[in-house]
């Protein structure tokens, strides 16, 4: 450990300045990197059920004032924007309208409301809404893919980054340290 700190000492600025800069900057690529394979499928799953919940609430304080048409046309559109598989049964259980309805999936966000309508005779329809989550699972196994690209890719930029920032840095001090040893010799002279 000795030896590497000895190492580290003779090096000049220039040297540490590029080591520093490409360290951190491989550490923040592979932070993000590693917040967005972690963080992600957990972040759009609540993103995506947010939003269903919003637009349902939104369509069921609306749909009162609706007759059945304008209720299924609005869920036609619904489904076809968040690609929702929807069901509407009425209160004896008759399917009165039903879209993209799919078999059961391991990653879906399922939910049933009662939803009324102007023209309802004998009460509530029951709203049946599955939406399927994989979609970000498969974006998670593509991100895995590329992982070696993406890090390739980061260490060359961070290489190339630090170099060109190291050399900026350093060579405006690197003139102060020499104009100020040629001070330093005239004064000794003097």
């Amino acid at each position: 450990m000795r030896r590497i700190f000895d190492k580290w000492e003779k090096l000049s600025i220039k040297y540490k300045l590029f080591s520093i800069t490409t360290s951190l900057l491989i550490a923040l690529a592979l932070i993000i990197y590693l917040i967005l394979y972690f963080l992600l499928p957990s972040y759009y799953h609540e993103y995506k059920i947010e939003s269903l919940q919003e637009s349902l609430k939104s369509l069921v304080d609306s749909s009162i004032h609706f007759d059945t048409y304008t209720l299924e046309e609005r869920l036609y559109y619904m489904a076809k924007d968040q690609n929702l598989a929807i069901l509407l049964k009425d209160n004896q259980g008759k399917i009165g309208y039903s879209k993209y309805m799919i078999n059961s999936l391991e990653d879906e966000y399922r939910t049933s409301i009662p939803i009324y309508t102007k023209d309802a005779k004998d009460g509530p329809y029951t709203l049946e809404l599955v939406m399927p989550l994989q979609p970000i699972d498969e974006a998670n196994e593509v991100i895995r893919k590329l992982m070696p690209y993406i890090i390739s890719i980061a260490i060359l930029i961070a290489i190339i980054g630090a170099y060109i920032y190291s050399i900026v840095i350093t060579k405006p001090l690197i003139n102060i340290i020499e104009s100020e040893r040629e001070q330093e010799y005239r004064r000794k002279d003097f």
